[in-house]
């Protein structure tokens, strides 16, 4: 399931991975999905896209802060 998942996700236009980097070419935020299914009622495949593309759409990053320590 999490192959299948990383290869959705991977697609052009699946998910906004510039948003996702903090300096580019430098550092950028990794992602890691962990996912419980309680009970199967139907295609899960589709509900785990489903909740996971929610919890991107809602997702807020940490700002970046930079400083001078001298």
């Amino acid at each position: 399931m999490s192959q299948l998942l990383q290869k959705v996700l991977s697609l052009p236009g699946a998910l906004d991975l510039a948003s996702l980097c903090l300096l580019a070419g430098v550092s950028c935020w990794i992602l890691s999905i962990d996912a419980m299914v309680l009970a199967v009622g139907g295609d899960i495949t589709d509900a785990l896209f489903l909740a996971v593309r929610a919890a991107l759409h809602d997702l807020k990053y940490a700002p970046l802060f930079k400083y001078n320590r001298y």
